[in-house]
């Protein structure tokens, strides 16, 4: 007996491993670089070149990107930048894990230490966090229903599936001119370079993705016959489509943007002169968009005229249990001042959210984390005119979900929105910080799924010993499926006999039920 079914797309995690790795290595600065007084700024960016899923491990290579600011000391005193990358080709083991799997790669740089072992030498130490996830996408034919028979009776149920419509990364560039104010130097050097995205939003169309938010850049950069340190801060707001066929916007995203790629050079303007600052980032979306759909699920079926033997297996399937956004503002008080150095002026204040925790409580998902602040600053000292500050923003936020249980899996990414810091004393400053919290609850769904219907003879013993009439009392509208079956009616007969319309059924009803196969007819 053929059987109809209903393919359905989907996806479910395998396993997750955490990885740390240390990274540890000395950098010689150049020698057309004057020797380290002072260690300024510095900062590290985690670039994974390769993922290698193996039989039971992944194999990663990558570099740690490391950008050092120091002032210097004796001849050609000011401040110098050095650059270097510390590779790291790691192991992680996760059991389960197969060549083809689909993997989902997260890293943390947890702490980064930059010491200046003499005048000449560098000591670069970092603690970088690997999180691996392996999904298996997987198709599941349920079956939805039978074909078309006099004597087959069928009980269905609709059911609420997440399908899995979407898949892939795909990229966006962004590219904007920066024009220097007018009472600012030439360039002559670029120093520090600095971009960060801010209040991403992402949103379905038909076959489209819109994309919009800005990209904080922060420069600082050597002026021309000028001593002093000149910067630039720009807000460079970008918006656009990217193309996603099947997309539509009563699905469900779940979406990710982040910086891939980004550079910053310095360009002549109209006139010649070195005033412009040419702005490049290749930002990287990670798609996985899903769509909710009815599926009719075949669960139990029985005919009149032979026996039919069903063969089920249970499966589990993927439902969505939420989708919830929330916004908020958290602010701290950061010290800012460091060895009685004055603050003159803040340059700069970026932010990076880390969710820490997360815990399911009443009423649903508690997430509790820090957002890691920078602040760079400008001093009144000609020896170190660049200060940085750093600091954290904690917060805890409680994010509503019906019914989360331990058996629901979820998504959370935490966002920065907006990031500001104003000096209040002449040692700390007030940060404000809003975050956009974007969570997808996922919720498993069993049920028995038939696989194949063999057919038989009837058992005409058997039926000899079911009677011709009896009567019934019936506990629930569903029992009526049980009675027919058991009886060989059906359903429809059972309510014609006794009277019954729709779903009008009282509990305690008694009713009359005629077998309606007799011995030897069939």
């Amino acid at each position: 007996m053929e059987i109809l079914r209903k393919n359905v797309h989907m996806s479910r995690r395998k396993s997750q491993v955490i990885s740390q790795v240390t990274l540890d290595s000395d950098c010689n600065v150049p020698d057309a670089r004057p020797d380290v007084e002072k260690l300024v700024l510095d900062r590290g960016e985690v670039r994974v070149e390769e993922v290698k899923p193996d039989k039971d491990r992944i194999s990663l290579k990558g570099y740690l990107e490391v950008e050092v600011l120091y002032a210097s000391a004796g001849a050609g005193a000011g401040i110098q930048a050095v650059d270097t990358r510390l590779p790291f080709d790691e192991v992680i083991h996760m059991e389960g894990i197969e060549p083809g799997d689909n993997l989902k790669i997260d890293w943390e740089m947890e702490d980064l230490r930059v010491s200046a072992i003499n005048s000449r030498k560098l000591g670069i130490r970092s603690i970088v966090t690997f999180t691996a996830a392996a999904e298996e996408i997987y198709d599941e034919e349920l079956a939805r229903g039978l074909e078309q028979n006099v004597d087959v009776q069928q009980k269905n149920r609709d059911i609420r599936v997440l399908k899995l419509m979407v898949n892939k990364k795909d990229t966006f560039r962004v590219k904007e001119e920066v024009l220097l104010a007018g009472n600012q130097a030439n360039i002559a050097q670029l120093l520090w370079k600095d971009a960060q995205l801010q209040g991403v939003e992402t949103r379905l169309l038909d076959d489209q993705v819109s994309l919009k938010g800005e990209i904080q850049l922060f420069v600082l950069y050597e002026g021309e016959n000028e001593d002093q340190i000149q910067w630039v801060s720009s807000r460079i707001p970008f918006s656009g489509m990217v193309d996603v066929s099947g997309c539509s916007p009563d699905m469900v995203g779940d979406i990710r943007v982040s910086i891939l790629q980004k550079n910053v050079e310095a360009k002549p303007d109209r006139d010649g002169e070195e005033r412009a600052l040419q702005a490049e980032a290749v930002l990287e979306l990670d798609l996985r968009i899903y769509e909710e759909e009815t599926v009719p699920l075949l669960e139990d079926a029985y005919s009149l005229s032979r026996k039919l033997l069903l063969t089920r297996e249970q499966v589990k399937l993927d439902t969505l249990r939420m989708k919830n956004f929330a916004r908020a503002t958290y602010h701290d008080r950061l010290k800012v001042r460091m060895e009685d150095l004055s603050v003159l002026q803040i340059l700069s204040c970026t932010g990076r959210v880390v969710v820490e925790e997360t815990r399911r409580v009443a009423g649903g998902l508690e997430a509790e984390g820090v957002v890691l602040v920078e602040i760079i600053y400008i001093t009144a000292s000609d020896r170190t005119p660049v200060c940085r500050a750093r600091g954290e923003v904690p917060f805890t936020h409680l994010l509503e979900v019906p019914e989360l249980d331990e058996n629901c899996t979820y998504t959370l990414d935490g966002a920065l929105e907006q990031i500001s810091a104003s000096m209040v004393d002449s040692e700390e400053a007030e940060v404000r910080a809003t975050i956009d919290f974007h969570l997808l609850v996922h919720a498993p769904l069993l049920c028995e799924n038939i696989r194949e219907i063999q057919e038989a003879p009837l058992d005409y013993k058997e039926l000899q010993e079911l009677p011709g009439i009896v009567g019934c009392i019936v506990g629930k509208p569903e029992a009526l499926w049980e009675i027919a079956k058991k009886y060989y009616t059906t359903v429809e007969n059972i309510c014609r006999m006794n009277g019954i319309s729709g779903d009008h059924i009282r509990p305690g009803q008694k009713i009359l039920v005629v077998k309606s196969v007799k011995t030897g007819e069939i």
